[in-house]
């Protein structure tokens, strides 16, 4: 039987504050003006780790996801969506 551990709000309110701790601080220096444009883009900061690592799969990865949003037009090779 597996052991799962229970969720501690306080562990998790701990150690969010510990990796963001300064978060103001380097996201004024980045010239970074919304939280919402700071989290999005810290979002990709594994994938840049990894590509710095030599892991290019990472990056790789997420050009696929890129490639099947297809920007919101509709797939013109299908005829029944082109007419």
């Amino acid at each position: 039987m597996e052991e799962t551990m229970a969720f501690d709000l306080q562990i998790w309110k701990n150690k969010v504050k510990e990796q963001l701790n300064g978060w103001h601080g380097w996201m004024t220096k980045a010239g970074i003006k919304s939280i919402y444009a700071g989290v999005a883009s810290s979002t990709l900061w594994p994938v840049v780790v990894a590509a710095q690592q030599g892991e290019w799969g990472a990056l790789t990865a997420l050009g696929g996801v890129f490639a099947g949003m297809g920007g919101g037009t509709p797939d013109q090779s299908n005829p029944e969506v082109a007419r």
